[in-house]
């Protein structure tokens, strides 16, 4: 059984155009790598995305009130 795949299409029009995203994303992966900041736990963000949900949501609600 062949599992031939599609040929890949860039999301790219011209190839300068997806050379200058190339250097514009190893540039910021690299900023990020060299960052000495202590990093932000994904647990401690994602209680503060809920919490900030929950405000929101409060809000509205109290809105429609």
């Amino acid at each position: 059984m062949s599992h031939d795949l599609p040929p890949m299409t860039s999301a790219f029009a011209t190839d300068k155009e997806a050379e200058a995203y190339e250097r514009w994303l190893r540039g910021k992966v690299r900023a990020s790598m060299q960052d000495g900041r202590q990093g932000i736990a994904h647990d401690d963000v994602m209680a503060e995305v809920e919490s900030i949900i929950r405000a929101a949501e409060a809000g509205l609600a109290a809105n429609r009130s």
